[in-house]
């Protein structure tokens, strides 16, 4: 063990002949401190009722433990009548074990049930190669270029189909006719894709609702319909800082309660206070503190002083080490918990708000797409007319041929520079989302670890972790971004 209990009370670490107490037993401590082993406390005789759950510890789990403020490490944690030392428990009650050795399932699944909130990292430095990785990314690079691949091909066939299509017509006549033709493709394409936005208005709405959260410029071929809808901009950015506004009061509420129920909770007067520091006390509040002696607060006649006057408090401010001091939260509990009641009440009603308003946008943004969609189906109609007059002239249309076909090979140029700039997006998009991830096969899997329902992380003696993410897929998880995300704000 690292930590032990000296006669004040606190915790220290062993130093060549040092004595203390358990944590757990409160029986005497030896320092055990050389140049063999790493320093530790160890029970002055065997103490085989002590933490069931100790085992020895190795520089491994040391360095680990060293990663974290010493005090996180070995946390005593008293449960149903029993009492164990976590390796680290961070703030947030989070318990991080280091496991060097085997164990069981049963041991497994006792601890996970005893410390509810955990994770593991276990010593897999002897057994590294026993994982077979193969990358997500890879994988799906291979797939993606072999779609872009196939895309490339339909476009050359198509360019290749369409100039025999040129070809084989009659030219002489068809520059007028082509003319209106390719307004009419280009009115056809245009109904298609007012067609196609009115199907999926949904999710444009979507699209540049969260351009307008995120105050980002949104530009939209049909501008029309956007222009119409934008009327709604500035209320619906409203309803959203609002919303968003109530739901930081309420996270700053909850962390405020989070604060009080904190701080370590002793009854007192009958009443269930909180230790505080001395300076936690203030004009405010005096009245709901207590000073307790130090050496009688955890007896079952605890010595308690009253302030009458914030002038009181200040006579402790030169003896505050003799005393333990409490706080009244009830008043505060309430308060912060009718704010609490308050804050979602009104956040249902802006939610609520919210809905309305969007379904709002979204029928304005589809009846303008409408009325947009009637008047290019008015110009078609037209384009099909002047095309039926022009069709006798297609015999003599047959000089025309090589601008024909030219414009068939922009136009699959132009594809084909649409499919690489999708595919480079699908390639950056795969590296990006399966970057770190590896599924794996464990060879002489410890089959005791399928019982954990806790994360699991693996050390395998190099700067980053495999974190199991399910059975058979593993993250890289490098030890620094491990480490601080478990420390976070110190």
């Amino acid at each position: 063990m690292q930590f032990a209990i000296d006669a004040d009370g606190k915790r220290v670490q062993p130093t060549s002949g040092a004595r203390a107490l358990c944590e757990i037993c409160g029986g005497t401590m030896i320092a055990a401190c050389g140049e063999v082993y790493i320093d530790h406390w160890r029970h002055d005789g065997f103490n085989p009722h002590c933490d069931t759950w100790y085992e020895s510890e190795t520089w491994w789990h040391r360095q680990w433990k060293e990663h974290f403020p010493k005090e996180w490490r070995e946390v005593v944690i008293e449960k149903w009548g029993q009492k164990h030392r976590a390796d680290v428990q961070v703030p947030s009650g989070l318990v991080i074990e280091f496991q060097n050795s085997a164990i069981s399932q049963s041991i497994i699944r006792t601890r996970e049930h005893f410390y509810g909130e955990m994770i593991w990292v276990i010593n897999a430095k002897d057994i590294d190669s026993h994982f077979k990785l193969r990358s997500i990314v890879n994988r799906d690079v291979r797939d993606i270029q072999l779609s872009h691949d196939f895309a490339i091909k339909k476009i050359s066939e198509e360019l290749k189909k369409k100039v025999a299509e040129i070809e084989a017509s009659v030219i002489n006549a068809r520059r007028a006719y082509e003319q209106e033709e390719r307004k009419l493709v280009s009115r056809k394409k245009d109904a298609e894709y007012l067609t196609e936005k009115i199907r999926k208005a949904s999710e444009d709405v979507r699209d540049f609702l969260s351009h307008w959260k995120s105050d980002k410029y949104y530009f939209d071929l049909f501008s029309k319909s956007y222009t119409k809808i934008s009327k709604h901009k500035e209320h619906y950015i409203s309803l959203i800082k609002a919303h968003l506004q109530l739901q930081n009061d309420i996270a700053q509420a909850n962390e405020r309660l989070g604060s009080i129920e904190a701080h370590e909770a002793i009854s007192i007067e009958g009443k269930k206070m909180r230790i505080v520091p001395y300076g936690a006390i203030t004009k405010e509040n005096f009245d709901r503190a207590r000073a307790i002696v130090k050496e009688t607060y955890r007896t079952f006649f605890p010595e308690v002083k009253t302030f009458k006057s914030f002038d009181e408090v200040l006579v402790y401010k030169h003896r505050q080490d003799k005393y333990v001091f409490v706080i009244d939260p009830e008043r505060t509990i309430i308060l912060i918990t009718q704010k609490l009641a308050e804050g979602r009440d009104k956040l249902g009603k802006l939610a609520a708000e919210i809905a309305e308003t969007e379904l709002l946008i979204e029928s304005d943004y589809r009846e303008s797409l409408g009325d947009e969609l009637l008047s290019v189906q008015g110009d078609i109609a037209y384009s099909e007319v002047a095309l039926e007059d022009l069709a006798g002239d297609v015999a003599i249309a047959e000089y025309d041929t090589p601008n024909l076909i030219a414009e068939q090979q922009k136009i699959a140029a132009q594809l084909i520079k649409k499919e690489e700039r999708v595919f480079a997006n699908k390639r950056f998009g795969a590296m990006r989302e399966g970057k770190g991830l590896y599924t794996f096969d464990w060879k002489y899997e410890r089959k005791s670890w399928q019982a954990a329902e806790a994360t699991l992380y693996f050390d395998v003696g190099k700067d980053f972790l495999w974190e199991r993410v399910r059975d058979g897929l593993f993250r890289k998880l490098p030890i620094n971004e491990f480490v601080s995300t478990h420390l976070g704000p110190l």
